[in-house]
């Protein structure tokens, strides 16, 4: 998805060096991580893993630890495993998601960024509100984005 903010021709063809996925740890957010794993590999691109929680207290060990080892302990929580051969940079932060992921994306100029979302039971009517982070990112991102849908594809 391209929204009014992105700098790149739609023509352009996409071979991103730089790569942001940015996850919350919800189920729906591994297909995507697996996307951009794969998108990495295939580009030979930079990877970089952000996790942005506005709620502190809810992630009371990513305080005290690395990024990269804040990352590995949720992984192994959610049972979930990276492909042999990608390391990517870490990152966690504290605020407003869509406003983090911007910011962060811009600071590490990052050529696309890899969001994953959660299935809506009308993705037609969800796709024009306002408020989810994805949409943020979205509306506001100056690379194109790739949203991936995970879990049950509702239709309406």
């Amino acid at each position: 998805m391209m929204g009014p903010e992105n700098s790149v021709p739609p023509e352009t063809e996409a071979k991103s060096r730089r790569i942001l996925y940015a996850t919350d740890f919800s189920p729906e957010s591994e297909p995507a991580m697996r996307f951009a794993c794969s998108l990495s590999r295939e580009y030979r691109a930079a990877l970089f893993f952000l996790h942005v929680t506005q709620d502190a207290y809810k992630e009371p060990l990513s305080t005290r630890m690395q990024a990269a080892d804040f990352f590995r302990l949720r992984f192994m929580e959610k049972h979930w495993a990276l492909e042999a051969g990608i390391t990517p940079e870490y990152h966690v932060a504290f605020g407003v998601p869509a406003e983090f992921i911007l910011e962060i994306a811009g600071k590490l100029r990052i050529e696309l960024i890899v969001l994953g979302v959660r299935g809506a039971r009308y993705p037609r009517v969800a796709a024009h509100l306002p408020g989810p982070t994805a949409y943020d990112v979205v509306s506001h991102a100056r690379c194109p984005v790739l949203v991936i849908r995970g879990g049950p594809q509702l239709q309406d």
